[in-house]
């Protein structure tokens, strides 16, 4: 065997052996945190009078009455759709008003600019308990209390996150592309949806996949500014059903099933959106 063979033997080897040590240690670590939620998962489609067995991956007796009893009686299909109006039509006026806002602040030059974006950075310091009171009495002069509208035109707003976040990607776009546009006649509004939009196709991704989840998670908001069972969201829909344990034998396994429900949307969304999401931040740091 030749001498350069031989080196190349006993380096492959070490790294081979990394990747199956890596490998398995990251099997492992994703084993401990998986099998809790396996188990619960697998004790929702189990029979109540077969609850009190350990964990278990796959359940003794398969069964979808708790599921069926999620919606004959606890009524989650309307807590479900109540969410997606929420989350969409926060979402949608999320993405809009924050990449307005994001591109006004990073490529429109006018006075007082920098100032306006220090103030939407200082904001960012405000807690939104803080502000959950003087909402409260705005949205009763307003008529918008107990509505689901109410929920989503704070979207307008954008978020200050949200608007340092597009920001960060407008000044990455190069000034000679906008300047091409302008040549031809396009002006500013014509500019931002005809070449700024299709240009940020993975920006907003991100942004609409963080603003649904926000919306979606919501549970002090619903539970202040929304009074009827029948308007309430999918979070304090689950603090309802979690409420049914004294009386309800399937009060506990339900809240279970309930809360599974309501994590499928938004690991849906990351998963769909998750190849976005690395070199979306990336590129918002390097801005």
């Amino acid at each position: 065997m030749s001498a350069s063979a031989a080196v190349t033997r006993w380096t492959v080897r070490p790294s081979i052996l990394l990747t199956i040590l890596t490998t398995l240690a990251a099997g492992l670590v994703a084993w401990i945190w998986l099998y809790p939620l396996a188990c619960v998962v697998g004790l929702t489609f189990n029979r109540v009078d077969a609850l009190m067995t350990p964990l278990q991956f796959f359940p003794k007796i398969y069964t979808f009455e708790v599921y069926t009893r999620l919606i004959t009686r606890y009524h989650m299909d309307l807590y479900v759709w109540n969410t997606l109006k929420v989350a969409f039509g926060s979402a949608v006026l999320t993405v809009l008003s924050a990449t307005m806002a994001g591109y006004a602040l990073g490529k429109m030059r006018f006075w007082g600019r920098d100032v306006i974006f220090l103030f939407v950075l200082t904001t960012m310091l405000l807690p939104a308990q803080a502000t959950m009171a003087p909402s409260f009495l705005l949205y009763r002069k307003l008529g918008l209390l107990n509505t689901h509208l109410g929920l989503i035109l704070p979207a307008l707003g954008g978020g200050a996150w949200n608007i340092f976040l597009m920001r960060q990607f407008m000044l990455r776009m190069p000034e000679e592309l906008l300047d091409a546009g302008r040549i031809d006649g396009c002006n500013e509004m014509r500019l931002f949806f005809s070449i700024v939009m299709p240009n940020m196709v993975g920006p907003v991704l991100v942004l609409a996949t963080l603003a649904a989840n926000a919306a979606w998670m919501q549970l002090i908001g619903p539970q202040i500014y929304i009074f009827d069972l029948d308007k309430q969201l999918i979070m304090p829909g689950i603090i309802t059903i979690r409420e049914t344990y004294l009386t309800d034998p399937y009060g506990p396994v339900a809240t279970l099933a309930a809360a599974f429900a309501a994590t499928i949307l938004p690991v849906g969304l990351y998963a769909y959106s998750q190849r976005h999401f690395m070199s979306a931040l990336a590129g918002a740091i390097k801005g």
